[in-house]
């Protein structure tokens, strides 16, 4: 439910690839030549740009060397530019992500280029659609909820709290979420955490534990109120 392109909390968590790390190579995962569209393509070394390495692909059917399209003519990394889309989407300003950027990638990227991206990757980000709305009553913390939990494994529990409330409160025909709505709230408040780390069996094998009739139901009142 959240909308982050798996980049890091708000927490200040840094990046999951470390700036400058060489083992990250961009565009690394084609599956065919945008030329003759053939599978037949095999990795042909990397291209070193300014701030990253791009891998080079070659093409057994048409003899082409090539790059990934997303790649192409960008002077910033692009999981730099995905992170700052992310943490300007997670309700903060663009001082905040431009300080970000300069803090955990060294990247001296300016306000009106982060603007720039968020112009033209607009069609990925639907939800530059309410932003604006949604940062009228919910702070950068309280949009999305998460915590971490504790289990014979560590999970990371999260989900878009203020795109679900916005989605629910749009449309009559979305009242359908609430109880997914609901069961998310009490997921953080009073999940079994003990369940999970007592027992070695997986979930499909508990499905005879849980008494039903002894949950509470407690009703949250959240809503995107009207704009006037």
């Amino acid at each position: 439910m959240a909308t982050s392109i798996h980049a890091p909390s708000s927490r200040g968590e840094p990046p999951l690839i470390a700036p400058g790390e060489k083992t990250a190579v961009s565009g690394a995962d084609l599956e065919h030549c945008p030329t003759c569209q053939s599978p037949d393509i095999i990795k042909k070394g990397v291209r070193a740009k300014k701030h990253e390495q791009v891998q080079v692909w070659y093409c057994k059917r048409c003899s082409r060397k090539f790059i990934a399209s997303l790649t192409r003519y960008k002077t910033y990394p692009l999981r730099a530019v995905l992170d700052a889309l992310t943490y300007y989407n997670r309700l903060h300003t663009l001082g905040e992500t431009a300080y970000r950027l300069k803090t955990f990638y060294g990247l001296a990227v300016g306000e009106e280029t982060i603007r720039d991206w968020l112009a033209n990757y607009r069609e990925y980000l639907p939800f530059l659609r309410m932003r604006e709305f949604v940062a009228k009553h919910y702070t950068a913390q309280e949009a999305i909820a998460e915590t971490r939990l504790f289990h014979n494994q560590i999970y990371d529990f999260r989900y878009h709290r203020a795109k679900l409330a916005c989605l629910i409160e749009d449309e009559f025909r979305n009242q359908k979420f609430k109880p997914l709505q609901d069961f998310l709230e009490l997921a953080l408040a009073e999940c079994p955490h003990e369940a999970f780390r007592e027992s070695g069996l997986r979930a499909s094998e508990l499905a005879g534990v849980f008494n039903l009739d002894g949950v509470r139901i407690k009703k949250y009142f959240m809503s995107c109120f009207s704009a006037k």
